[in-house]
């Protein structure tokens, strides 16, 4: 009899029932380790897009450090460079501004001899005009009463 349960209709339909849903199981469990997996490389993938992503922000936080203390010593220079620009200016303003007075100065007593000079010419012959008037008269008159001797 224990043949004749095992061939039993009821018994074959539980049998492929149960061989059914451990099939089943076995499907959810193969999809479960193929959702694992797909899981698994997104997360790698993830992991070593996050890696690139973190070496690229560092390599670009070095790269605007080094640009930073660049330009920091190029202002540094250039500060420098027009501080002594500003210093030598300023020291030379007094000498820029002696040698304009002096040369305005220069100028000023060149045309103040220039018409003393002529006020002294004009005030000379003004003078000497009349000693020089009479010089002539008395020169022309001596002319015109030489005797002639033969």
């Amino acid at each position: 009899m224990a043949d004749s349960c095992e061939d039993c209709p009821e018994i074959l339909k539980t049998k492929f029932q149960v061989d059914s849903l451990e099939l089943c199981i076995k499907k959810q469990d193969v999809k479960i380790e193929e959702v694992r997996g797909i899981q698994e490389a997104r997360d790698i993938e993830h992991e070593a897009m996050i890696r690139g992503l973190t070496s690229r922000m560092d390599n670009m936080a070095n790269e605007f450090d080094s640009f930073k203390k660049n330009i920091d010593s190029k202002i540094g220079e250039m500060n420098s460079s027009v501080n002594t620009k500003i210093d030598a200016m300023e020291k030379s303003i007094p000498t820029m501004f002696e040698n304009s007075v002096n040369a305005l100065l220069a100028k000023i007593a060149k045309w103040l001899l220039i018409s003393v000079g002529v006020l002294l010419a004009v005030i000379i012959l003004a003078v000497t005009r009349p000693v020089l008037i009479d010089a002539l008269d008395e020169l022309h008159n001596k002319i015109e009463n030489v005797e002639v001797i033969e």
